[in-house]
């Protein structure tokens, strides 16, 4: 049976419980796939709709800076 510890909780789970990957040396993620449900649930909940078009615009730009100011902002506390 191989185990493979999570990067994320840190936690000794059988394989099956990480996504196949097969660029890995390992051939599974590095983090479980309840971690990953959590990550990509909170990177659901900082969506901000889609972006003005057309890709490139002054407009585009500006909000693509917004909005990650918003998130380096969000991770520094």
């Amino acid at each position: 049976m191989f185990t493979q510890r999570c990067s994320r909780c840190g936690q000794v789970k059988r394989a099956t419980a990480f996504r196949r990957q097969s660029s890995s040396r390992t051939g599974r993620e590095t983090i479980c796939k309840a971690c990953r449900k959590k990550h990509d649930a909170m990177v659901k909940a900082m969506s901000f709709g889609p972006l003005p078009e057309p890709e490139g615009s002054e407009e585009w730009v500006e909000e693509i800076w917004r909005r990650a100011s918003i998130i380096r902002d969000e991770h520094r506390t």
